[in-house]
């Protein structure tokens, strides 16, 4: 069966002979260039090409920026573009023009292009239509007319709405009656449940979410119950959220609302709130001695080790994860400047809950219990999502909300295009709304070097991080070991890649471990591998190896509205 783009010679013994090798090389390059988003430039190289004539090149620019309408069939027809220019109608979110277009064809040239008048007929609301113009018999369909069947299917069957990844990977569909199916063949723990919120009441949207990335994150997680957060720096885009619940093997969790002490990570909070008080934390560490523990309101706050005098300043502090040094410029600060470092990074005053936001307790905290909140215990709780959140802030020191939301699109899942109200999105996506009143300024210009020379510290050798990043990755991290009772050990890690020139947030949560040792053991593995994987993804010195296909300008253009 011909395919949508196919063309058949026409029986208009006007038009003009066809150049079948420039013009085929002439379509493949538009439609190349409306793959990647490059159209634009695309359109001026063909420029090169001694026997493009102006017409060419006008017909050429029509059907690439979608601008073409029935009135220019005749001008398409000539060139063999009518199936790019309907097909660019198709994926701009236009189908009525589409099907204008189509319709201007005499009757034989039109039946050329059935698959595609059906997949406009599904798009305007007129399934029963599709259906009668395009029934294939053939099983050795393209991937078009699969998706196109696929919807078809669905859509008689009572689907008003779906949702795919940024990939336009289906994720869930909305039937009549009002139930969401999540779809059957994607593997446990790949869906946040907020993300289920974002089916709209008709036609469909597209997530941030990457499954293809998800699905390898989740497999690095074997059996623990957890998390991983990754998220894009630039744009804020939640591109995974994987996460395993404890025996569950649900396709979706609610492991973003998860809230667990942050443990170590929150010295980094510590370490701006000395700055911002006007501590030189660097020279102040410097002067301190670890003996294993310090004593506060006449009660002990052990150290993994006994230290000795912290030579190496913040970042050997860091490092090493020194609880005496972080406790000490706690106890330096008031209870209200450490309360109020909390604020801005976005934690609430209460008893926690199932918000994607941490908190801290709401009433006065004596030494002792402000020690322990400088180092991330007791007093303290996060998400994941969270986690991965502050990890983003800490790459340029701007709070900013996390995204779910990437498109709308329609039935068919190829036709991403932004909201025509980007408020309107933003107001949409779960996790927008949650993060949005906390944005802000939060860490000075003047200590990103510091707070990032001592992440980078974490990483390398002697680090609680050491080892986990491939050779040749350069990475930001801090580690973090807590435990709840009832419950048993969790970790906190979070970081950043590639360091000098972040492209990636990330936050793994494992959950549950047996003892301290042994969760640290399993996170240490399955970090190692989440960094190879984002490695491959996100190379140091480059852009990202698998592109968005197509959604990067939709992303980066949502954020600026968010902004």
């Amino acid at each position: 069966m011909p395919s949508e783009n196919q063309v058949t010679a026409s029986e208009d013994v006007s038009a003009p002979p066809a150049r079948p090798a420039r013009l085929r090389v002439l379509s493949w390059l538009v439609i190349g260039a409306l793959v990647s988003g490059f159209s634009a430039v695309s359109i001026q190289s063909l420029r090169s090409f001694d026997e493009a004539t102006d017409e060419k090149l006008q017909a050429l620019e029509l059907a690439a920026t979608g601008t073409a309408g029935p009135q220019d069939v005749e001008e398409l027809r000539s060139h063999h573009l009518v199936g790019l220019a309907v097909k660019t109608h198709l994926d701009g979110g236009r189908p009525d023009q589409a099907l204008a277009m189509l319709a201007a064809l005499p009757t034989t040239e039109r039946d050329t292009h059935r698959a595609t008048e059906a997949a406009a007929l599904l798009e305007s609301g007129d399934w029963r239509e599709s259906l009668q113009r395009w029934n294939p018999s053939s099983d050795q369909l393209g991937a078009f007319e699969r998706r196109l069947l696929d919807a078809q299917e669905e859509v008689a069957a009572g689907t008003v709405s779906r949702l795919f990844d940024r990939h336009g990977v289906l994720v869930a569909s909305l039937t009549t009656d009002g139930h969401t199916t999540v779809n059957p063949e994607l593997s446990p723990g790949l869906i946040p449940r907020e993300a289920l919120e974002l089916i709209p009441p008709s036609g469909g949207a597209r997530l941030t979410l990457d499954l293809d990335l998800s699905r390898k994150l989740v497999r690095t997680m074997g059996r623990n119950p957890g998390a991983v957060v990754v998220l894009d720096v630039a744009t804020g885009a939640v591109l995974a959220a994987v996460g395993r619940e404890y025996r569950s093997k649900s396709i979706t969790h609610s492991m973003l609302s998860q809230q667990r002490e942050p443990a170590s990570i929150a010295k980094l909070i510590t370490s701006t709130a000395a700055l911002r008080n006007g501590v030189d934390i660097d020279e102040r560490i410097t002067r301190m001695r670890c003996g294993g523990a310090i004593t506060l309101s006449g009660e002990p706050l052990y150290c993994t080790s006994i230290k000795g005098r912290l030579r190496g300043g913040l970042d050997y502090a860091m490092a090493t994860s020194c609880n005496v040094a972080f406790a000490r410029l706690g106890h330096e600060l008031t209870h209200k400047q450490m309360f109020e470092e909390y604020y801005r990074y976005g934690f609430g005053r209460g008893e926690g809950g199932a918000s994607q936001l941490g908190y801290i307790p709401s009433e006065r905290l004596n030494d002792r219990e402000v020690g322990d909140l400088s180092i991330g215990l007791n007093y303290v709780e996060i998400t994941p999502l969270h986690a991965a959140v502050f990890a983003r802030t800490l790459t340029d020191g701007w709070l900013r909300p996390p995204r779910l939301l990437l498109a709308s699109d329609g039935l068919l899942g190829s036709s991403p295009r932004l909201e025509l109200d980007s408020s309107e999105a933003i107001a949409r996506d779960p996790l927008a709304r949650v993060f949005d009143s906390h944005r802000g300024h939060v860490i000075e210009e003047a200590w990103l070097d510091e707070i990032h020379g001592s992440m980078a510290a974490v990483a390398g050798p002697g680090g609680t991080a050491s080892r986990f990043a491939p050779r040749g990755y350069p990475i930001a991290m801090k580690t973090g070991t807590g435990q709840t009772t009832g419950v048993g050990f969790h970790v906190n890690y979070i970081g950043f890649a590639p360091r000098d020139n972040p492209q990636v947030a990330f936050a793994l949560r494992l959950d549950r471990g047996r003892t301290s040792r042994r969760i640290r053991r399993e996170a240490s593995y399955v970090a190692g591998q989440i960094l190879r994987i984002l490695r491959r993804s996100y190379p140091a010195g480059g852009s990202p190896a698998q592109g968005s296909r197509g959604t990067q300008h939709l992303e980066i253009a949502a954020a600026a509205a968010a902004d």
